[in-house]
């Protein structure tokens, strides 16, 4: 519930709508996240804008990351690397709806992402043979089912998103060697080359590409988003000496340069040289980036590419676009939903932290009604 209290501790964001929009807005979008109970049990769970739970969901297997249909009520979940299930869920009826499995000597990176019709699901595999990230094609109008693939342009695709011309995809290439015979054993740290590359979705071929410099190929790219105007932002996971002095947030134009992002001097340290989701808010014009095992959000001006402040979060986990420009949801691992503003670092607990909840690394939002 939307009242009084909460409404003021949202701070200049709710106070550009006003109480009534600002409750509007927030129960107008249903957002989900995997995580598990106090038992370790694996589950996928959603909720609406302040928090209150919509239903639940057993997974058999740890779930990473969701990819919510554009025009269906539908929601995709991913299995964990180098897990090999996919479910579709009904998020009218939350409950699943169809099963996938991992084509032969493939296995997902926990990420997918649906072309702005619906009608095709593109997916980041793994191609065991030859130990080599793929882009697998599904067909949403036909059960999912698998209909291609084509080189995500390095090793370990992690996180993909879809560009504003909407016949792009920019990846998120690790550049870490796994197999799932040695499970998340990090095979070539040594030589790992992470990029970002930029592919179209027309016949797969590379239009761009991004190799981070040779000093700094132990940061594998991991996570990234895009705002409206194409501006993408990445953020990584440093596998050095744990001395090292490294950037872990950068901003990108594809085709053009690559700036690492301004930020306090020990911001690798804060963060543990980890980052976990990156997420816009819903104008573009914020960045945040959580660390759980810095238990810390940093949040940057986008606009300017200005580090703003970092917010300390216990186990902070998945951050989604908020209901209002300038704020954003974000999870935890000790079971609490917030949201935090950018603007000002105000920021209202929707959801007390709960030890029977642990949420996980992702949070994905839908408009509870979608369009025709």
């Amino acid at each position: 519930m939307i009242d009084r209290r909460t409404f003021l501790s949202l701070g200049a964001a709710a106070a550009l709508l006003g109480p009534a929009a600002t409750a509007q807005a927030m129960r107008g979008r249903l957002y989900a996240s995997c995580g598990a109970d106090r038992d370790g049990r694996y589950f996928l769970g959603a909720f609406d804008g302040t928090g209150e739970i919509a239903f639940r969901i057993p997974l058999a297997e740890r779930g990473h990351d969701i990819a919510f249909h554009p025009v269906r009520s539908e929601a995709v979940v991913f299995a964990r690397r180098p897990g090999t299930t996919m479910l579709v869920v009904d998020t009218e009826a939350g409950r699943t709806s169809i099963r996938r499995e991992a084509a032969p000597r493939r296995h997902y990176y926990g990420h997918g992402v649906f072309t702005p019709d619906g009608r095709l699901l593109y997916v980041t595999e793994n191609d065991v043979e030859r130990g080599a990230g793929a882009i697998g094609i599904y067909d949403a109008a036909d059960g999912y089912r698998r209909i291609g693939e084509f080189p995500a342009g390095g090793i370990g695709p992690h996180q993909l998103r879809l560009m504003p011309d909407g016949a792009s995809l920019v990846i998120a290439n690790g550049g870490i060697l796994t197999r799932p015979d040695t499970g998340r054993a990090k095979l070539n740290i040594e030589t790992m080359a992470p990029s970002l590359t930029l592919m179209s979705l027309q016949d797969g071929r590379p239009l761009w590409r991004y190799e981070l410099p040779e000093a700094l190929h132990k940061l594998s790219i991991r996570h990234l988003d895009v705002n409206r105007t194409g501006l993408i932002a990445f953020a990584m996971q440093y596998e050095g000496d744990v001395r090292d002095r490294v950037p872990l947030v950068a901003f990108a134009r594809a085709g053009g340069e690559v700036a690492f992002a301004a930020g306090p001097a020990d911001l690798d340290r804060r963060m543990k040289q980890y980052t976990g989701s990156v997420a816009f808010d819903r104008s573009g014009a914020w960045l945040a980036v959580s660390s759980p095992r810095g238990s810390t959000v940093g949040l940057w001006d986008a606009a300017h590419g200005t580090f703003v402040r970092n917010l300390p979060a216990r186990d902070a986990s998945g951050l989604a676009a908020g209901p209002l420009p300038g704020t954003f949801l974000l999870t935890g691992g000790d079971g609490s939903i917030r949201l935090v503003s950018a603007i000002d670092g105000a920021e209202a607990a929707l959801r007390a932290p709960d030890r029977a909840i642990q949420w996980d690394n992702h949070l994905a939002s839908q408009a509870l009604s979608p369009p025709a």
